[in-house]
């Protein structure tokens, strides 16, 4: 898993092409914010085969450390601030 972070951080290209579509994708209802429902389904879709329990309390907290604006969604920009540092947490 780690050379895989480390690979995506490398190709700075192809790197913010991949956050945008991943967006997208966590994003299901199109609102260009991904809200607690959305998030939560996608972290424990992460975490499913890990086991690891990863708990909505858990999840809700990632949300307020990254939701700069308050607004309970992360938008784009927050959601980037987050993968970035996840990737970097697992590139080493």
């Amino acid at each position: 898993m780690s050379k895989v972070c480390q690979d995506m951080l490398d190709n700075k290209d192809n790197l913010e092409e991949e956050l945008k579509e991943l967006f997208k994708k966590i994003d299901t209802n199109h609102s260009t914010d991904i809200d607690r429902k959305e998030f939560r389904a996608y972290i424990k879709n992460l975490y499913k085969n890990s086991g690891k329990k990863v708990t909505n309390e858990i999840i809700d907290k990632f949300i307020k450390n990254y939701d700069k604006d308050k607004s309970g969604t992360l938008d784009f920009e927050e959601f980037r601030e987050f993968a970035l540092k996840t990737l970097k947490t697992y590139s080493k």
